[in-house]
């Protein structure tokens, strides 16, 4: 059995740290590890089966996609929130890829977007078509598409699908990637205890957060974007070289440079692989933030975890697992950090799990799909784990504050190799586009020519029409004036007539 699945690379892979920041490996947030992990360990069942990463391509040529229907029993597609209008194209390119290939395909996890609130109140979300192209598409090769939350089901509901029968509310897999059972340990949470912390860019929480992190003696920042990888690994100050956004390098809100406090007294780790990302969560003895695949690392390794919810993605993930959450929006009531802890059930994952789970298990068999679990649901141990170990899946990744000039110079080079190969897309990219541009001037110049002689004929045409009006004028003038002469001897003739039967006394003259 091989699957070709949606992601970056397989989770048993070893790849050098350096490819992870010059390769779209990550899809940008290293959170995408964390389900596409969670579902290779469950469907892993021996040796026999295999899985093959797109890369996250979705555009194959025809002796590609005749090759992969010669070779793949099935396509799994993962999926964080890809109803949303910046996934729209690439929601396209993964309906076109299902039509295209002949082996069953399988919707394991996808949520809407995370301004949903507001386009249900509004009543367009702007890309129904196309979502729902894509599930007709899955449907007709699948049992169910599995959705994250109720809201994503609310969504496929007004496209008119049915939950039960063509969708099913599964929540995140990577909750199950350790099976049946979730144990959160009791941990004091004191200023001196193992703390870690993340956060995105955007505003919301930040300063709470950066506050929180500052009653502990020695908080670790765990950042998920690949921009933030390349501050740690080469020192260079936070920029998204995919989209261009840039961070003030002296932002006192979120760790930004090498200059912020986190990275300067090296307390910043990332984690390329989920294995390395756990065992270090294993550690921890409370975790906080705004991001949730990060939280979620922290409750499948048993650490007390406080997901800080800022959108319909996170809070319907939040209320499906029974994640320990507080809402962005309600962290101006708390006093500090102390105050949320004192008052948070951090078990409350533990109560949600088992049913989740064979909720889970379930719609992997609606969907025809064997699992490791399937003899037994408290099973511990798996092959893709001793797949991990024999393929050494390590990487440790040593800050840029913390290596010699020796090792800075090497980082600099892959950085400099790097920005190189950037310049060459963009510029292949600037080119593609300058052709496109070339080819529409001369379409245009074509389409005004086209105009031009439509113009020409049009203006002939009215000459002509203008001068057959003027002989139609000339004739209803000669017309009236027959008509008039008409009239005057159509009078005379009946004066006439009348004269010769009157006497002549009363006869007109003429």
């Amino acid at each position: 059995m091989r699957y070709l699945i949606r992601g970056g690379k397989t989770p048993y892979e070893m790849i050098p740290t350096e490819d992870y920041l010059s390769k779209n490996i990550m899809g940008s947030n290293c959170g995408n590890f964390m389900y596409l992990h969670g579902i290779v360990r469950t469907l892993m069942t021996d040796s026999s089966v295999g899985f093959q990463s797109t890369h996250y391509k979705y555009n194959y040529s025809a002796d590609e996609i005749k090759k992969l229907n010669n070779t793949i029993d099935g396509f799994i597609i993962p999926l964080a929130d890809a109803f949303r209008d910046s996934f729209i194209n690439e929601l396209k390119g993964l309906t076109r890829l299902v039509k295209e290939l002949n082996c069953p395909s399988y919707v394991i996890g996808v949520g809407v977007s995370a301004g949903a609130e507001q386009k249900f109140a509004e009543g367009s979300f702007g890309f129904e078509q196309e979502a729902k192209e894509f599930c007709d598409a899955v449907l007709e090769k699948s049992g169910q598409i599995g959705v994250r939350g109720a809201e994503t089901g609310r969504f496929l509901e007004l496209l008119g699908y049915k939950e039960g029968e063509h969708f099913r509310i599964i929540g995140c897999p990577s909750l199950y990637t350790f099976g049946r059972s979730l144990k959160i340990r009791d941990t004091a949470k004191t200023p001196d205890c193992n703390c870690a912390v993340n956060m995105s860019h955007a505003m919301a929480g930040r300063e709470f957060i950066r506050n929180a992190a500052a009653q502990f003696r020695a908080p670790i920042y765990v950042p998920q974007l690949v921009a933030e990888l390349q501050t740690l690994y080469w020192g260079t100050a936070y920029k998204d070289y995919l989209s261009g956004k840039e961070c003030d390098p002296d932002d006192p809100l979120f760790p930004s440079s090498l200059r912020d406090p986190f990275y300067a007294e090296d307390r910043v780790r990332f984690f390329v692989n989920v294995n390395d990302w756990v065992d270090f969560m294993k550690q921890q003895d409370l975790v906080f933030g705004t991001r949730l695949h990060g939280n979620i690392t922290a409750v499948i390794a048993g650490a007390p975890s406080i997901l800080m919810t800022k959108d319909t993605r996170m809070r319907e993930l939040a209320a499906f697992h029974g994640l320990t959450n507080v809402d962005v929006n309600d962290l101006p009531n708390y006093r500090d950090i102390w105050e949320i802890i004192e008052s948070a059930d951090f078990h409350s994952p533990e109560r949600k799990q088992a049913e989740n789970f064979d909720n889970f298990i379930d719609f992997l068999h609606v969907n025809g799909l064997k699992t490791i679990y399937d003899d037994d649901p408290y099973r511990a141990d798996a092959p893709m784990d001793e797949l991990i170990e024999q393929n050494n899946v390590h990487n440790e990744i040593v800050s840029a504050v913390n290596i010699s000039r020796e090792e800075t110079a090497e980082r600099m080079l892959s950085c400099v190799d790097f920005l190189r190969q950037r310049r060459k897309e963009i510029n292949a990219r600037v080119a593609q586009k300058d052709g496109s541009i070339k080819k529409l001037r001369a379409e245009i110049a074509d389409k005004k020519k086209t105009i031009a002689k439509r113009d020409e004929t049009i203006a002939k045409r009215d000459k002509t029409i203008e001068s057959k009006n003027g002989e139609i004028e000339k004739l209803k003038e000669k017309q009236a004036r027959l008509e008039k002469i008409l009239d005057c001897r159509s009078v005379k003739l009946s004066i006439k007539a009348r004269n010769a039967v009157v006497p002549k006394g009363k006869r007109i003259k003429i």
